[in-house]
């Protein structure tokens, strides 16, 4: 074996070794692969849908891949693109994507998060956790700005039922979060989630959409 081909395959080992020392979820992303992607003119805000929807089924894993788009900006999520690959990770498949687009691409923990240079500076976590009662759910939001950490009132909902917050006020709403959540039959459930901030003339300027996996309560 040549030095050349020595060093490659010690790059290798080591990509995979930092691979696995970080998240969980760009390690899916790396091994699942994509049979084919092409699209012909598809709208960015379909593209990551697509991606969103198969995510599941290209990883063989029970929890949803997140892909989260921040930044509301019509130019942006309206941005066409045409694609046509073979056989490519899940994870370069977006990494393609996000550099056609002028995008930065960062896997966090439990989402892949696309931002605009100007949007890199924002983001949202939301947590839900199982309450004491039965079939009840806490949901915790919290905005990032710019350094600045708004959180939102913690809120208590049933499943099924869509739970809604709001900061501001009826005519000039600052924040909208909404939760509704679906219990799964192994005693967990998905929440499907979304965040919308508008500025004071109403506005939208902001839209987050994430689908987050719940465990089941302790105990069980």
């Amino acid at each position: 074996m040549n030095m050349s081909r020595c060093l490659s395959c010690v790059a290798f080992l080591l990509a995979v070794a930092s691979v696995r020392a970080g998240n969980k979820l760009e390690e899916r992303l790396r091994t699942a692969i994509v049979d084919r992607v092409a699209f012909q003119d598809a709208r960015l805000e379909d593209v990551l849908s697509f991606f969103r929807t198969h995510g599941r089924k290209l990883t063989g894993d029970k929890e949803p891949v997140n892909i989260v788009l921040l930044g509301s900006e019509r130019a942006t999520r309206d941005m066409t693109l045409t694609m046509e690959m073979d056989s490519i990770p899940l994870y370069e498949a977006l990494r393609y994507t996000s550099q056609a687009c002028g995008l930065t691409m960062t896997v966090e923990p439990n989402a892949v998060v696309f931002t605009s240079p100007a949007r890199e500076a924002m983001s949202v976590d939301v947590r839900v956790t199982p309450a004491k009662e039965a079939h009840q759910y806490t949901v915790e939001f919290q905005f990032k700005a710019n350094g600045d950490v708004l959180s939102a009132p913690r809120m208590v909902t049933l499943a099924g039922q869509e739970a809604k917050i709001q900061i501001g006020t009826d005519d000039s709403p600052g924040i909208v979060g909404t939760a509704l959540i679906t219990e799964h039959a192994d005693g967990g459930g998905t929440a499907h989630t979304t965040l919308r901030q508008f500025d004071e003339r109403g506005k939208l300027k902001l839209s987050v959409v994430q689908d987050i996996s719940i465990g089941p309560p302790a105990g069980e």
